[in-house]
C-alpha cells in the first residue's frame, strides 16, 4: 500500500486553440525576438507509465512551427525529464 496516498484534482480554462495559435501568431510577427518554452508538465510525467510517443502533447509542435515560420529570430527552450521529439 501507498504510504503517502491522496487525490489530485485539477482544470483548466476552456480555449480555442486556433484562435489562441493566431494571436501568438500575430504578436512573433511584430516581436524582436521571441521565446517559446514548451515542454512537459507533471500531469504529463510520471513514473511507472508508458509513453507511446515522445511527442509534445497536443499542437505544441504547430505552435512551434508557425512562430518559426513568421520570426526566425525564435529561442525555443524545451523542459522534460524525459526524451522528447520535435
Amino acid at each position: 500500500m501507498d504510504s503517502n496516498p491522496s487525490v489530485c484534482f485539477g482544470g483548466a480554462e476552456v480555449i480555442n486553440e486556433d484562435v489562441k495559435m493566431a494571436e501568438a501568431v500575430e504578436i512573433a510577427k511584430k516581436a524582436d525576438v521571441v521565446l517559446v518554452i514548451v515542454g512537459l508538465s507533471v500531469d504529463w510525467e510520471m513514473e511507472g507509465y508508458d509513453w507511446k510517443t515522445l511527442a509534445l502533447p497536443g499542437c505544441t509542435d504547430e505552435l512551434i512551427e508557425k512562430v518559426l515560420a513568421v520570426n526566425p529570430n525564435t529561442v525555443v527552450v524545451t523542459q522534460s525529464v524525459s526524451a522528447i521529439e520535435m
